[in-house]
């Protein structure tokens, strides 16, 4: 167990980029990718047209990032392919009425990819990273 925390550990600190994407079944798509290495943001929002954008974000921000990679589950749910639900039952009830997907992507240097996806219930991860995404970018990430 503690082999498999220092490598992910590790494997944070030298992450490329991370991106997120929500599709709601008619309502649009979200897609917010961070490039870590190269220090910059792009968004893309299907509901607005004037809502995409790319904007710089500085290295104290990376390393919020790298740091908050490091200390969640988020690697390590990747790794094992365990992405479980964390919503309540009352948000629950409201996806059920919008059908959506989503899709986790973590990129390393030597181009290894780790995808997670699923269909209806976010991850338990899901929440925090979606905060600090809005956080980064001043944007909600919402459908």
């Amino acid at each position: 167990m503690a082999k498999t925390m220092m490598h992910i550990a590790l494997s944070a600190a030298a992450i490329v980029s991370l991106d997120l994407e929500m599709i709601v079944y008619r309502k649009g798509c979200l897609h917010a990718h961070l490039n870590l290495e190269q220090g910059y943001i792009t968004w893309r929002d299907s509901g607005q047209w004037c809502n995409s954008f790319t904007r710089t974000i500085s290295d104290e921000q990376i390393r919020t990032i790298r740091t908050f990679l490091q200390k969640s589950d988020l690697l390590e749910q990747l790794q094992e392919g365990d992405m479980t639900a964390g919503e309540d039952e009352d948000e629950q009830e409201g996806l059920a009425q919008n059908t959506h997907t989503w899709l986790i992507t973590v990129q390393w240097p030597d181009q290894q990819l780790y995808h997670a996806n699923g269909i209806g219930i976010l991850p338990e991860c899901w929440h925090q990273l979606k905060q600090l995404i809005e956080k980064l970018s001043r944007v909600s990430f919402y459908l």
